[in-house]
């Protein structure tokens, strides 16, 4: 109270300012966590925190400005050219310290905008550089930020393989985190991904997922969207009682929330997998009366519609109506500019015009359709070009193939001048160049086998992972590097848990296997920088060079995570497998054994805590 009196600041206004930044907290919280859905809301919760934050309030200043980029407006070229340009300033004034938590952000949060405003490369620059910094200061969440926005990018650009390997690291960064909002978002990403790649059976187990979270958590219009994505999977995988099911699910949600179009358009969609069951009559029933609702303001909608009536016509055998359908449809498809079901109307087309014996009609149709889909291959051809080239520097390619055309000239060139020359001149070439080769072949087998030898004798037969030996060695080297530098070094000893059970009860292969997929989590995990070793059974020891102990901590911490949320039924069902782990830093010891003493001491600890767990010595 003497401090406030003698400053001059009132009690009143002090009060005032706690309120204020207790306010602040509680809305930028929710705008990360993703718990204000509406635009409206959003902008005037930015506008409300401008308000609240002081000026001399320097770290709230900056989660201000790296919420305020995410959530700029976005929806016209004009908008994401000035979100470029905020972070462009924002990169320059906080390009100090390097790096941090806010210059990574705003790298991701420029990519961002870049991707909007088609600007792939610069985009992924951006994005993967803010990913380096966000491993550099070992943020998870904006680790997790990151590698989602470029598993976006990959899957746009049809690279799904890599679009799956960030997706799936941001999912479990997201679950560790416990942030059920970006789960469910990068959820549905995974999910989209593997529908766009053609593997719905994937895209199914993930969705199914989804929907439970949308469910749980109350978001009913969410949890139908995705349970019309589902149905679109099943009937994918050509299990069309299960589509029919659902899409009826969705249909009964649009007629309570009185939505006649969209349950009219679900009623379609119904209809069409009825069509593939063979319930011609059932199908008929819903299209006509979907017919009275819908009109030519939704072309693709109505493209279906015809479409599937015209093949219950086929079915009745009124071919002349069948092909007016048939021609609405593909009228409807070209307003929409739909080529796949163009393709599809084209060829039931000309059959229905050779079933009325109209042949010269039903050929040019048919020519038609080859034409299309001569169109629609090169397309894909185009496409897949397009990603070979992103994926492959073909010009180099290219390059280097010129080279060796050139190069093999000049060969042909000297053996046309080879040939020139006396038989015994040959003989002797022939047979120095054979010597040549096999003293070569031999040197080169010889520089393998030593290769081969010294590999075998520092790695771990079974999970190529660097040996006991080889471990222990490197540990030596890394202690005594840190001594002379005055770095941290730490080390994570770990090991499977109740492991001799796995082996008793499931065999030997089976906890071979664990160990295999063990090591591969682990060395994931790690950084290039560290050493994942074997150095016993079912004992591992992991080497962290220029890493403190909250550090060694919270990499070990992650690793039990990935371990646990692992799927182990693909190496026995109903397996489930976790490990303990204990974390030693480097403080005066004197030797590595010294170091692997308190590490061992420290895993004990872990196991008496009941396992699954880290400890620190």
């Amino acid at each position: 109270m003497l401090f406030v009196v003698l400053s001059g600041i009132s009690p009143s206004a002090i009060g005032d300012q706690t309120e204020n930044e207790t306010r602040a907290d509680e809305i930028l919280l929710q705008l990360l966590e993703g718990l204000i859905p509406l635009e409206d809301d959003i902008q005037q919760a930015i506008a409300e925190l401008a308000t609240l934050i002081h000026p001399d309030d320097t770290e709230r200043q900056k989660r201000y400005v790296r919420t305020y980029c995410w959530y700029q407006k976005n929806s016209t070229p004009e908008l994401l050219q000035q979100g470029i340009r905020y972070a462009d300033n924002q990169i320059i004034l906080y390009s100090d310290p390097f790096p941090s938590e806010i210059l990574a952000d705003l790298y991701l949060c420029r990519g961002w905008f870049k991707d909007m405003a088609s600007d792939p490369d610069g985009a992924f620059g951006d994005v993967n550089k803010g990913i380096e910094y966000a491993y550099k200061i070992d943020n998870p969440r904006l680790i997790a930020d990151g590698r989602n926005i470029r598993g976006r990018m990959y899957s746009f650009k049809g690279n799904y393989s890599a679009a799956l390997e960030d997706f799936i690291t941001a999912q479990q960064l997201y679950e560790s985190l416990n942030s059920p909002y970006w789960e469910a978002y990068n959820l549905s990403d995974i999910a989209s991904t593997y529908s766009r790649f053609g593997d719905p059976a994937s895209a199914l187990k993930y969705q199914m997922k989804l929907e439970q979270y949308y469910i749980d958590s109350g978001q009913l219009f969410n949890a139908n969207d995705i349970n019309y994505q589902i149905a679109i999977s099943f009937h994918k995988l050509k299990n069309y009682q299960q589509a029919i099911e659902r899409l009826k699910k969705s249909q009964q949600y649009w007629l309570d929330e009185g939505h006649q179009i969209n349950a009219e358009l679900m009623s379609i969609e119904v209809a069409g997998s009825m069509i593939m069951l063979g319930q011609f009559n059932q199908a008929k029933l819903r299209l006509l009366q979907a017919k009275t609702h819908i009109n030519d303001s939704l072309p693709n909608v109505m493209g279906h519609l015809y479409f599937y009536l015209a093949q219950v016509m086929v079915h009745e055998n009124n071919l002349q109506q069948a092909l007016v359908y048939f021609t609405k449809a593909k009228q409807a498809y070209q307003t929409s500019q739909n080529d796949v079901r163009i393709s599809e109307t084209l060829l039931l087309q000309s059959e229905v015009l050779a079933g009325l014996n109209r042949w010269q009609e039903s050929f040019h149709t048919q020519a038609d359709y080859i034409a299309l889909h001569h169109q629609m291959d090169e397309k894909i051809l185009d496409e897949r070009n397009a990603e070979m080239q992103a994926r492959f520097d073909t010009e180099q390619v290219i390059s280097e193939n010129e080279l060796l055309i050139e190069a093999a000239k000049i060969k042909d060139a000297q053996f046309a001048i080879m040939q020139r020359n006396e038989n015994m001149q040959i003989i002797i070439i022939i047979l120095s160049c054979i010597i040549l080769i096999f003293v070569s072949i031999f040197a080169y087998k010889q520089i393998l086998t030593k290769r081969t030898f010294k590999r075998l004798a520092l790695t771990d037969y079974l999970t190529n992972l660097s040996n006991r030996r080889d471990t222990y060695e490197r540990g030596n080297d890394f202690l005594k590097q840190a001594a002379a530098d005055n770095q941290p070094f730490s080390v994570i000893s770990f090991d499977a848990d109740y492991f001799k059970a796995v082996n008793d009860s499931l065999g030997h292969e089976v906890g071979d296997h664990v160990l295999i997929k063990l090591a591969e989590l682990a060395a994931n995990t790690m950084r290039e920088t560290d050493l994942v070793g074997r150095v016993g059974g079912e004992e591992f020891l992991v080497l962290l060079p220029n890493t403190n102990k909250d550090t060694a901590i919270f990499i070990a911490q992650r690793l039990i995570t990935t371990v646990a949320h692992h799927d182990w039924s693909s190496i026995a069902p109903e397996l489930k497998q976790t490990i303990s782990a204990g974390v030693a830093s480097f403080t005066h010891e004197q030797s590595f054994e010294s170091l692997l003493i308190k590490a061992d001491e420290a895993l004990y600890l872990a196991k008496s805590a009941g396992r699954n767990c880290v400890k620190a010595a």
